[in-house]
């Protein structure tokens, strides 16, 4: 008997897309808030995810005790669909002067750009 089970190209297609989508955001992310340079721990903490909007807190760190990676991971599990977008932000007023190198911690090279760098290797 032959066999004949359907097999749904579409939900397989989304799936490895959305799998995809997840694997290259946790990399950025993990990227991210390793480059992110500590002093009180509050711009490394401010790394927010939100999934098909992003996430607008007001840039204070989450007072839960998990670290924002795993936090930002817990987010991503939710994008199931190819067509989920997945935002990384940080909301701390000053990411964007640590950003440009400005600051006691200097971070030549920038958190996201040093990053996506390493990404495109």
């Amino acid at each position: 008997m032959p066999w004949k089970k359907k097999i749904d190209e579409k939900k397989i297609l989304d799936k490895s897309i959305s799998d995809y989508l997840k694997k290259i955001s946790s990399t950025l992310l993990r990227g991210f808030v390793l480059r992110t340079p500590v002093d009180t721990g509050t711009l490394r903490g401010g790394w927010v995810v939100g999934v098909n909007s992003p996430n607008t807190s007001d840039g204070s760190p989450s007072t839960s005790p998990t670290p924002p990676i795993q936090l930002g991971m817990g987010m991503m599990r939710t994008a199931t669909k190819a067509e989920d977008k997945i935002y990384i932000s940080n909301n701390i007023n000053y990411i964007m002067a640590i950003e440009n190198g400005h600051g006691l911690n200097n971070t030549p090279g920038g958190i996201i750009q040093a990053t996506l760098r390493t990404l495109r290797r």
